[in-house]
């Protein structure tokens, strides 16, 4: 038991040296600001300007040539705002170095100077001009040399095409079509006559036979050349290899061409 109530005394003891150690602190550190004056800058409510110190124990203001160092003293006596440098103030701010116009005092004339007087336009009558009023080609055939001459190489004659055209029903060619002998083409004009219109042929092909079916759906009007055409189409599918016919879901293809006679026999 006494033991605690030392315990409790020796606590209180050392929170009291705590709490004086804190205030000694405290007052040392707070006691610079009990030095300080407090000046009160605040503006005039008479004058609305701030009370500046000013300074009354200068001579006037000498000219800037006599005291240049004096008059140095009153410009930074006059700045009383730093915006001034940066304003344009014509007395302490950039204005004060622009240049300044100079004034030249001239004296009057004397009044009995003749003022000149406007001058007058001479008058001008109207002129009629030697124009001539020609055509271009008039004109042209004037000024032409007459020892020109043009010389037009001929056109060379147009020469139709001749042969036998192979094309579809959109007009692009045949590539590689069958070949009719010249000498049976002859013969079957001089025979039957030359041929009148184009002759449409149908070529189908079916799943059934060994090679494509040609059939003449429009004569020419030569039936010679007719078989001559049917006969060079089949001996064209004869040396082409061909693979045997399947029965099966295929369906027949059909193509049609048209065969143009340009002989030179049957242009009139």
């Amino acid at each position: 038991m006494k033991r605690r109530i030392k315990r409790r005394r020796t606590h209180r003891s050392h929170a009291l040296w705590r709490w004086l150690f804190a205030c000694v602190t405290a007052l040392f550190i707070l006691s610079p600001m009990l030095f300080l004056e407090l000046d009160d800058s605040s503006p005039d409510p008479q004058t609305g300007k701030a009370l500046d110190a000013m300074v009354i124990s200068l001579p006037p203001r000498p000219p800037e040539d006599a005291a240049p160092e004096l008059a140095t003293v009153y410009d930074w006596l006059s700045i009383a705002d730093p915006t001034i440098f940066i304003l344009p103030d014509v007395n302490m701010g950039f204005a004060r170095f622009r240049a300044m116009p100079k004034h030249e005092f001239r004296t009057a004339l004397p009044s009995n100077v003749q003022e000149p007087e406007a001058p007058t336009m001479p008058e001008l009558h109207a002129t009629p001009l030697p124009i001539r009023e020609s055509s271009l080609g008039l004109l042209l055939t004037e000024r032409w040399p007459s020892d020109t001459a043009l010389t037009i190489a001929p056109l060379p004659q147009w020469q139709p095409p001749s042969g036998i055209f192979w094309r579809d029903l959109r007009g692009r060619m045949v590539i590689d079509p069958p070949i009719i002998q010249p000498d049976f083409i002859g013969q079957a004009i001089k025979d039957h006559g030359p041929p009148q219109q184009l002759t449409l042929l149908e070529i189908e092909q079916t799943p059934l036979l060994p090679m494509p079916r040609a059939v003449i759906r429009q004569s020419c009007g030569n039936a010679k050349l007719d078989e001559l055409l049917l006969n060079a189409v089949r001996d064209y599918f004869q040396r082409r290899p061909f693979t045997p016919a399947t029965v099966g879901p295929r369906r027949a293809r059909k193509l049609l061409l048209e065969v143009d006679w340009r002989l030179p026999a049957a242009r009139s």
